[in-house]
């Protein structure tokens, strides 16, 4: 995976072969039939890896007892760390025009989204968070600026995402 990594990073979905990744890894490509169906197959594998997991970290968090703000700055750091580590794999997704491989994608960011909107909804039940707004637009709030600051860092501008945890608490806090 770490070499599928490698071999994508900077390069359009059409100019990765598996020839090529498993030359990388060390492996015959063969190896690699044994793993993955297909280089698409690879790379969901790839772009999905994790997602269940950070859902799982989220649930974990939505059910924390420490003090909402400071579980919500803590999680807004692994979010700008997941998303960070992401945001090439997602720009190829689109790239590749597979319709399976973004209902896929799909999927696995349902779970996620889901997670969050539940952390989120323990913040707006405890009366920490706006409930002026409803849970979707808090989630926007939150998700939306991590995901640009992948964006900006793609572009190599450094986004504090410290700076940005503040401004988005700042916005959607009661």
């Amino acid at each position: 995976m770490k070499a599928a990594h490698a071999e994508f990073e900077g390069k359009f979905f059409a100019d990765v072969t598996l020839e090529n990744i498993a030359a990388r890894a060390g492996v015959g490509k063969g190896t690699l039939y044994l793993y993955f169906k297909n280089k698409e197959d690879l790379f969901l594998q790839l772009a999905v890896e994790g997602m269940d997991e950070m859902a799982e970290r989220v649930k974990v968090m939505t059910k924390s007892e420490e003090r909402y703000e400071d579980i919500f700055c803590q999680l807004g750091g692994e979010l700008v760390e997941f998303f960070q580590q992401r945001v090439g794999l997602v720009r190829l997704m689109h790239q590749t025009g597979s319709k399976q491989i973004l209902s896929e994608f799909k999927k696995y960011r349902q779970r996620m989204k889901q997670a969050v909107r539940a952390f989120l909804e323990r913040g707006v039940a405890e009366g920490v968070l706006r409930n002026d707004v409803t849970v979707d637009h808090l989630q926007v709030a939150l998700v939306g600026p991590l995901l640009l600051r992948g964006r900006f860092l793609e572009d190599g501008e450094e986004v504090l995402s410290g700076s940005i945890l503040k401004i988005i608490w700042d916005g959607i806090k009661k």
